[in-house]
């Protein structure tokens, strides 16, 4: 669940990674890209322009310490472990060049220290990272580096009352590199499905959606919102509506679709074997003392989830 406090105008192209490592947790990385962009009339002149982008400018600097929650599941434990992938920027477009595409033929972790009994705050890269083990830690979340809404804990009591724990993050406002995806480690369901954090409240709703659904995988309800704009990667999931299509499953629909005489060709991805897995594993394996097993691969699937759909969290089942 993305929760921020202050309006934003846009959040998209979200992007997910899961996974079950080989020590039986779940991976799980989390990408988005949010502005604060300006609503109002039409530029009259050189100046109120100025003016204007002068306030993106400082509500877009603002968004830096708006805090982002993305809740984890807690039956199996509360343990969390973030790593830092401010090495790797690229994972997500590793992820697509895993998928074959269709193309026109050529005709010629440091921790600050705690005060007050404040949750500690963690350095993860750019980022601000502090874990809520329980919903009741919430009230011990650094007010200095975090901004959150006044109702974030009903928000989260409504959904998120039991066997959950969540992440409160937000870019470091000091930290001048550049930005990348944020990857944690936590507990798997009971049931070794894997848990997606789709649900989202971004202060910007119109009045009267209620956004009260249950966890589960049915994306028609009478609760609907429009800004869903997510690209969801797995590894070993079973198929069905929302993990969407393995690698080779993407190519045979793209053969099906050319013809002898058409003027496309499919270009093959990239093994995750070649590329996303020996990098994601460099990084797991020094920061976590785990990984993934490459013998236990089976297969790689993208949904692209974009448009007006229930507002829910996406759980899917593990091969």
């Amino acid at each position: 669940m993305c929760i921020f406090n202050a309006k934003i105008s846009v959040v998209k192209s979200t992007r997910l990674f899961a996974g079950i490592l080989s020590n039986g947790k779940q991976l799980m990385v989390y990408s988005n890209y949010v502005s604060a962009e300006f609503e109002g009339p039409g530029m009259e002149n050189k100046g109120e322009l100025q003016d204007k982008m002068n306030k993106i400018q400082e509500e877009e600097s603002d968004q830096d310490s708006n805090a982002m929650i993305l809740p984890y599941p807690t039956n199996l434990g509360t343990d969390v472990e973030l790593v830092n992938l401010e090495d790797y920027k690229t994972l997500f477009k590793d992820c697509n060049d895993a998928f074959p595409t269709k193309k026109i033929i050529e005709r010629s972790a440091r921790s600050m220290s705690m005060e007050r009994g404040l949750l500690t705050v963690h350095k993860v890269g750019c980022y601000n990272v502090s874990v809520a083990k329980s919903l009741d830690d919430i009230d011990l979340i650094d007010e200095k580096v975090f901004k959150l809404a006044d109702n974030v804990r009903s928000l989260l009591e409504k959904h998120y009352s039991e066997n959950f724990g969540f992440l409160i993050c937000c870019f470091n406002t000091n930290d001048p590199s550049e930005k990348h995806p944020l990857g944690y480690i936590h507990h798997p369901l009971p049931d070794n499905t894997l848990f997606i954090p789709t649900r989202h409240e971004h202060h910007n709703d119109e009045e009267g959606n209620s956004n009260d659904n249950n966890n589960n995988n049915d994306m028609v309800g009478e609760d609907i919102i429009d800004d869903w704009d997510h690209e969801i990667f797995t590894l070993n999931t079973v198929k069905d509506e929302l993990s969407g299509d393995s690698t080779e499953e993407m190519y045979d629909q793209l053969m099906e679709s050319i013809s002898d005489d058409s003027y496309y060709s499919v270009v093959e991805g990239t093994s995750v074997n070649e590329i996303l897995l020996p990098k994601l594993n460099n990084i797991l394996k020094k920061e976590a003392k785990t990984n993934f097993s490459t013998d236990d691969y089976q297969c790689f699937r993208m949904k692209k989830i974009v448009g007006s759909f229930k507002n829910c969290d996406v759980i899917l089942n593990t091969l």
